[in-house]
């Protein structure tokens, strides 16, 4: 399967941000990870972008197993890169790979709307460099067995070898 290719990008619309993103490129092709991903994310062939994907989809369903067999501070540790930050809805930014496991232990031991269970859902990918952003769709399954259903945006980075979430926000869709 290809990349998906739902989102249009925006073009730089005045000199100051032409200035700026010409800046973030430079910024960016001057990182470490440069060397394993090119900075022209248009030069990655579709088997490159298959290869980040399933890296990616390998992550996730390491992360729903741990945390849907009752390990959710467990899961989080290996989904999250050390200085990763979440968003959650109606919170505080969340920073740091133990301080973000906590809160999954939290939300998951919560008695009345705790999160029993995750399945996640990979809608659209776009390497950028030497990260990657996704868009998605979880299932959670809360406490009495009713259903959630956010969206998130995720921004993913090679850490020790895997793909691992770096910034992650969610919110719910209104009923």
């Amino acid at each position: 399967m290809g990349p998906s290719m739902t989102l249009e990008q925006s073009q730089p619309s005045s000199p100051t941000r032409r200035a700026f993103l010409g800046r973030s490129a430079v910024a960016l092709s001057a990182s470490p990870f440069a060397l394993a991903f090119p900075i022209d994310a248009s030069a990655m062939t579709a088997a490159d972008i298959d290869a980040v994907r399933r890296g990616i989809d390998e992550a996730n369903h390491r992360f729903e197993e741990g945390f849907n067999r009752g390990d959710a501070a467990g899961a989080a540790r290996q989904f999250y890169t050390r200085d990763a930050r979440i968003l959650p809805p109606g919170s505080e930014i969340v920073q740091g790979r133990d301080r973000i496991a906590e809160f999954w232990a939290a939300a998951a031991a919560a008695p009345q709307m705790g999160v029993r269970g995750v399945e996640l859902s990979t809608l659209d990918l776009r390497p950028l460099g030497d990260w990657v952003y996704t868009i998605g769709r979880a299932v959670l399954t809360l406490a009495g067995g009713r259903r959630a259903t956010p969206k998130y945006v995720v921004v993913w980075k090679q850490e020790d070898g895997a793909w691992r979430r770096h910034v992650d926000i969610w919110n719910m869709d209104t009923a």
